[in-house]
């Protein structure tokens, strides 16, 4: 009886491995192969706006952000300055295809924007080359703390 079992056994590992393969499979087509951090790269210069959280008040100063390719695929340099307020940050980030462009983003709670959470994220319009990116900034003043949204909108030069 146990003869009967392992040959059958063995049988039908045989036939599972004569099955499950095939010397022809078809390689499915991915499409070209993108480089989002090349594409995108350049100088976008345009307008920061600074909004305190709990205040009407709005501000606008001139600015750029500037992205530069990494060596690694996805990931391009962020450099964003606002030299009216003091902004001169630099990190790394993922850019991935998305909606009319590329999406920007770093979710990590320490990356070179230097804050604790200091998380941002943006995108580049391809139609255009508009780009915008977004972050939020704790700032002491005096002996209060103070939330900023810092928003870039601009174009690529």
């Amino acid at each position: 009886m146990k003869n009967i079992i392992k040959t059958l056994f063995m049988a039908v590992v045989m036939a599972c491995t004569l099955t499950a393969c095939r010397d022809n499979a078809e390689i499915p087509d991915h499409g070209p192969v993108v480089h989002p951090q090349e594409d995108a790269k350049g100088l976008y210069v345009g307008e920061w706006t600074i909004e305190e959280v709990g205040s009407p008040d709005v501000k606008t100063e001139p600015g750029t952000m500037e992205l530069t390719p990494s060596e690694y695929n996805y990931v391009t340099i962020v450099n964003v300055k606002c030299e009216a307020q003091n902004i001169d940050l630099t990190s790394a980030a993922n850019i991935t295809p998305g909606g009319e462009g590329y999406l920007i983003s770093n979710g990590s709670a320490s990356n070179g924007f230097g804050e604790k959470d200091a998380q941002f994220s943006g995108a580049v319009n391809k139609s255009n080359w508009s780009g915008w990116i977004r972050f939020k900034k704790n700032v002491k003043v005096g002996i209060k703390n103070r939330t900023y949204f810092y928003t870039f909108n601009g174009k690529r030069q």
